[in-house]
C-alpha cells in the first residue's frame, strides 16, 4: 500500500527486451500522476521508481504489446 494513495488503475508484468526491467511490475496511477516500476525478488519489493511524473498525467492503462514494448 501507499500513503498517500497512488490510485493504481492498471498493472503489467514486464516481459520485454530491456534486461534492466525484466520481471518488473509496472503500475499505472491516477492520483499518483506517474507510472511506478516495482522491482521485486519474487517474495518482496526491493525497489520502486516513479516514471513519467514530470508529465502530470493520470495513467489509466498499461500493457505489454506482442512486440515486447510497454504501452500506456
Amino acid at each position: 500500500y501507499w500513503v498517500p494513495s497512488i490510485s493504481p488503475s492498471a498493472i503489467a508484468f514486464y516481459t520485454g527486451k530491456n534486461p534492466a526491467w525484466k520481471n518488473n511490475l509496472f503500475i499505472a496511477t491516477l492520483s499518483g500522476g506517474h507510472v511506478r516500476r516495482v522491482v521485486w525478488d519474487g517474495l518482496k519489493v526491493i525497489q520502486q521508481e516513479e516514471l513519467l511524473k514530470n508529465l502530470g498525467l493520470r495513467w489509466r492503462s498499461i500493457r505489454m504489446g506482442p512486440d515486447g514494448e510497454l504501452y500506456l
